[in-house]
């Protein structure tokens, strides 16, 4: 849908999933900070999530100014 309005859209995801660029999405984001066990990242899950988040709203700040 915002492919189809010329919006851009972003996903926030646990790993890298490139083929949805090819849907619409202007940028992809991961959570994960590197290559971990599962059961590793799953307890960071939520801290990781807050600091991507916070990331890229600093980035978004700092285009928009």
């Amino acid at each position: 849908m915002a492919k189809k309005n010329q919006v851009p859209a972003i996903a926030v995801v646990g790993e890298n999933i490139e083929s949805l660029y090819d849907n619409g999405l202007s940028g992809i984001f991961s959570i994960n900070r590197g290559a971990k066990d599962f059961q590793i990242t799953k307890k960071n899950s939520k801290v990781d999530l807050i600091l991507t988040i916070y990331n890229l709203f600093n980035f978004i700040k700092t285009i928009s100014s």
